[in-house]
């Protein structure tokens, strides 16, 4: 049987002590300047794997819908917008981690109302982002296999969640036709994608999101390569995102082309490919050429059905930063996400020091922390 959590942070404070005594805090629950002391107002609730032998979760471990959204709106406004170069494995695992574990409190109180469907597209959202935006990051900081399985689930949970708020109390959702998008162009090469769309109510099927979902799939599936990097540009940031994953099959499908109808032993110029592929550069259409033994010389490739062969590896992704990162006019945390503002609110924190007791009153911008204990380890009454 469900019930409601009862926990007033963003982390129980059990496992925030927990954690600062195991040394497994992020970087980003610190105190600035020290080793591993933890930052109360700023830790988040771990993911932990469920398994056979976990005990059922006690109330005062589960968060309640406000401190859910709460904690979204704080990774978002506070932690997304720090991703950087050198700290890329250390932002993508704790906001993968903070994320799954807002989802499973959402599963374990089996939440269902339009708060948690944000909560939840505000997920699949920053999955979205990162499948393009790390696509060039090793394995070791980044794997898309598991960012695309946690995409799935999300948008899996979502199609759940639009039907049940549908089917039991006639809510239909704000941002459900922008998400059913996503669907399709996540399933191009799918073959019953046509017959889900023709599944969903009206409003959404005639939407603008599902239009232009079905017109990238009709580009793909035709092979027209010039058509389909042309819906590339007139995406949305997030739907470029997901398309960046079906960049390599439709420029392999267009250099075979090429090589049929150019014949045998023809110069094409790398400038011309790179324009009609969509290309960073120049020396990324040359790379690109070099997986199929097409050799280029003096910004001319040779496409010659003699020397074609398939890749032996498959072709690493790269990012697209004038097709697709131009369109990301806005900081991380705000790519159509919506969030609450954060609370500032003062709070009184009394601890005892020397035999004396003081209260001292300070200011943060997340909701009063429940402390228990004084920074001295004694109990508070």
């Amino acid at each position: 049987k469900a019930f409601i959590g009862t926990c007033p942070d963003m982390c129980p404070e059990k496992e925030r002590y927990d954690r600062q005594e195991t040394r497994r805090l992020s970087i980003y629950e610190m105190i600035p300047g020290t080793e591993n002391i933890v930052n109360h107002s700023r830790a988040v609730k771990e993911y932990s794997r469920s398994s056979a032998d976990q005990t059922e979760p006690l109330q005062h471990e589960l968060r309640p819908e406000p401190v859910l959204m709460m904690t979204m709106a704080y990774l978002l406004r506070e932690i997304a917008d720090r991703g950087e170069e050198e700290r890329w494995a250390d932002w993508y695992d704790f906001l993968w981690n903070r994320t799954r574990g807002i989802r499973k409190d959402i599963t374990q109180q089996q939440l269902c109302n339009r708060n948690v469907v944000e909560l939840i597209e505000k997920c699949a959202r920053y999955h979205i982002y990162c499948s393009h935006r790390l696509c060039e990051q090793d394995m070791m900081v980044f794997d898309s296999k598991i960012n695309n399985e946690n995409l799935t689930k999300c948008l899996q949970t979502l199609k759940e969640m639009y039907y049940d708020l549908e089917k039991n109390q006639l809510v239909f959702c704000p941002n459900e036709a922008e998400f059913r998008g996503y669907m399709v162009l996540m399933n191009l090469n799918e073959g019953d994608t046509l017959r889900e769309v023709q599944e969903l109510r009206p409003e959404v099927r005639e939407s603008a999101e599902i239009k232009f979902a079905l017109r990238v799939y009709s580009a793909l599936n035709s092979h027209n390569y010039v058509r389909f990097f042309r819906m590339v540009k007139q995406a949305t940031f997030l739907q470029a995102c997901i398309i960046h994953r079906y960049f390599t099959q439709v420029r392999s499908r267009g250099l075979i082309v090429l090589m049929k109808a150019l014949g045998k032993n023809n110069r094409y110029p790398l400038s011309h490919l790179k324009n009609i592929f969509s290309f960073e550069n120049v020396l990324e259409a040359e790379r690109f050429c070099s997986y199929y033994g097409f050799i280029s010389k003096d910004e001319y490739v040779t496409i010659d059905s003699r020397d074609f062969m398939e890749p032996e590896v498959s072709v690493p992704p790269t990012r697209s930063i004038s097709l697709i990162e131009s369109k990301l006019l806005v900081p991380v945390g705000q790519v159509r996400i919506y969030f609450m503002p954060l609370f500032h609110c003062p709070i009184r924190i009394s601890y005892v020091a020397a035999g004396a007791t003081k209260l001292w009153t300070v200011s943060i911008k997340i909701n009063a922390l429940l402390a228990s204990f004084t920074e001295n380890s004694f109990l508070l009454f």
